[in-house]
């Protein structure tokens, strides 16, 4: 060890020790009070009880992770439930950081345009780790988690629909959750997801998702967990002699459906300047932020429009989407 690092190892120890105690003194500083309450009470009652709760809606290896739920049971909703999927090593709730900014600004947009906090809901999926993000893919923890998350808050609000509006791999999660049926995970085996919920879903905005993979994972399938054959973005090899793709990733493959199945109304959101999804987002010459058989899209040529850009900065076109209004 350098001397550099032992120089440093105390105050390093001391960062972990005491990580989530920083974390929620910055949370008090900088988060506006209603983003530091995390699920309601009611809503946390509801959750313990129900057969489908999972132990990471409640985690508590980090601060100000969820957000949503009723003051009470007795108060009444006037809009679909709104639920917010982040990315990769995203949060729900961001407090620094491009990678996690989480759903701050739409929160606050939605509930100056009269939504309330038991309209809208977020948990935090994965390790929430920028280091980890290449071990993430479409698991069955992570399709379980947010699958059976939608049937909750369906239960909780007793909404005939919700909204979904999704951001990079919470994209695909979502959708193949949504979908139901059997799906495959190399370390489980075949599980099964249950009906599809597309009658359940009013809206369901995708932003800059990988749905026909990425262009990074071409080269690096067997070294990142992210990218595999399985669960991953691999984008499949292309033929030229037929102009057809192969060996697409089983999980994105199973989305490739003739008719839309994310719910009644569905729009992605995208950029060619996204710096994540790379080559103006094409994959094999076909837009992989667009999601099959969408009804519309709103494209931000902009080289402001970042990846992460494209959720912190879209909170006007999150809720004109999700509106009854059409574009």
């Amino acid at each position: 060890m350098k001397i550099t690092q032992l120089l440093l190892f105390p105050y390093i120890l001391l960062l972990r020790v005491f990580r989530n105690t920083f974390l929620r003194f910055l949370g008090i500083i900088l988060l506006p009070k209603n983003l530091r309450k995390g699920f309601s009470k009611d809503f946390i009652i509801f959750l313990k009880k129900s057969s489908k709760y999972n132990s990471i809606y409640l985690r508590r290896d980090m601060p100000y992770v969820n957000f949503g739920g009723k003051e009470n049971p007795e108060e009444q909703i006037s809009h679909f439930p709104v639920i917010f999927l982040h990315g990769n090593s995203d949060k729900a709730i961001g407090i620094i950081g491009k990678y996690q900014s989480g759903w701050n600004n739409s929160i606050k947009y939605f509930l100056e345009k009269g939504y309330k906090l038991s309209e809208l809901y977020g948990f935090t999926w994965g390790d929430a780790s920028v280091a980890k993000a290449v071990f993430q893919t479409h698991s069955k923890i992570n399709l379980i988690a947010v699958r059976s998350f939608i049937e909750i808050v369906l239960e909780y609000t007793q909404a005939k629909k919700v909204n979904i509006i999704a951001h990079s791999m919470g994209v695909t999660l979502a959708r193949r959750a949504i979908l139901g049926g059997k799906c495959f995970d190399p370390e489980y085996g075949y599980y099964e997801l249950g009906i599809p919920l597309t009658n359940f879903i009013h809206t369901f905005v995708g932003i800059a998702g990988g749905n026909l993979g990425l262009e990074s994972c071409k080269k690096w399938s067997k070294f990142f967990p992210t990218c595999n054959k399985f669960t991953g973005f691999y984008p499949g090899e292309y033929d030229s002699a037929t102009g057809k793709i192969t060996n697409l990733s089983q999980v994105l493959k199973e989305m490739l459906l003739p008719e839309k199945f994310e719910g009644e109304r569905v729009f992605s959101i995208w950029s060619p300047y996204d710096e994540v999804v790379k080559n103006e987002g094409l994959v094999y010459n076909r837009l992989t932020c667009q999601i099959p058989n969408q009804d519309g899209e709103i494209v931000f040529y902009s080289s402001k429009m970042s990846h992460f850009n494209l959720k912190v900065k879209t909170f006007k076109e999150q809720l004109e989407l999700i509106s009854d209004k059409q574009i």
